[in-house]
C-alpha cells in the first residue's frame, strides 16, 4: 500500500473502526457458550487438527464449520469487491450492509441457544471484513487479527533503532488497528454480562446504517467520494 494511501484519513479511521468491530465480535465469541475466537483461524485450525488425533467428531464439525465460514466470507468479499486496489467507488457498502444483517442473525442464533451457528456467522462476518481489507490494501493490512500488525510494528521499530527512518504514516495505521481491536474487546468485555448479545444487535445496526449510507452516496452522489473508479 503506497504511503499516500496509508496516510489518507479515511484509511486510518476505517482501519481502526473495522478493527474495533472485529474486537467486539471476537470478545463476544470468547464470552459465549462456546468460548471461541471467531476473528482469526490459527487457533481454530489447531483445534481442527487436534480433533483428528483425539477422535473428537464434535470438535471437528464445529471448527471445520467455523473455518469454512471464514473462508466463505473472504470469498464473498472477493466476488463483490472485484478489484485489487482501493477505490471509494467500489461496492464496499454492500459488504458492510450484509455484515450487519449477518450479525443480527448471529445474535438471534446465540439467543436461541444455537451458539455453534452464531459463532459460524460471526466467523463469516470476520472473513468478509478481513477479505475486503486484504483486497483493498494489497494483502498488507488485516483488521481481524493482530499477529501481522504487531510484527510490522516490531520490525519497523527495530529498523528505526538501527538508524532507519520512522515512517509515521505506516505506524499510525498499524497502531490505530491495534488500539481499535483492543478497545473493541475491552468494551465488549465490560458490557457483555449486562447486555449479552444485544451488543451484536447494536453493532449490526451501526454497520447496516454505514453500509446503507455508503450505497446511497455511491449511487446518488458519487462526486462526494474521493478518488476515481
Amino acid at each position: 500500500m503506497p504511503e499516500r494511501i496509508r496516510s489518507h484519513p479515511l484509511i486510518v479511521l476505517g482501519g481502526a473502526f473495522f478493527a474495533w468491530v472485529a474486537g467486539v465480535i471476537n470478545m463476544v465469541g470468547l464470552l459465549s457458550a462456546t468460548h471461541s475466537a471467531v476473528s482469526h483461524m490459527t487457533g481454530t485450525i489447531s483445534h481442527l487438527v487436534e480433533s483428528g488425533f483425539t477422535g473428537n467428531p464434535g470438535l471437528a464439525v464445529r471448527t471445520g464449520t467455523m473455518l469454512l465460514s471464514f473462508v466463505s466470507g473472504a470469498a464473498i468479499s472477493g466476488a463483490v469487491t472485484s478489484g485489487g486496489s482501493l477505490s471509494f467507488r467500489r461496492r464496499y457498502g454492500v459488504l458492510v450492509f450484509l455484515e450487519g444483517l449477518l450479525l443480527l442473525l448471529a445474535s438471534y442464533c446465540f439467543r436461541s441457544s444455537n451458539a455453534i451457528a452464531g459463532e459460524a456467522l460471526c466467523a463469516l462476518v470476520c472473513g468478509m471484513q478481513n477479505g475486503m481489507v486484504t483486497i483493498v490494501s494489497g494483502a498488507i493490512v488485516r483488521t481481524t487479527h493482530l499477529t501481522g500488525i504487531v510484527t510490522d510494528i516490531g520490525t519497523h521499530l527495530g529498523q528505526v533503532l538501527r538508524g532507519g527512518t520512522l515512517h509515521w504514516n505506516r505506524m499510525r495505521l498499524h497502531l490505530g488497528i491495534l488500539v481499535g481491536f483492543c478497545a473493541g474487546g475491552f468494551m465488549a468485555g465490560l458490557l457483555f454480562y449486562q447486555w449479552e448479545y444485544v451488543l451484536l444487535d447494536g453493532l449490526a445496526g451501526m454497520l447496516i446504517l454505514i453500509g446503507a449510507t455508503y450505497m446511497l452516496v455511491r449511487h446518488l452522489r458519487p462526486d462526494w467520494l474521493p478518488g476515481r473508479g
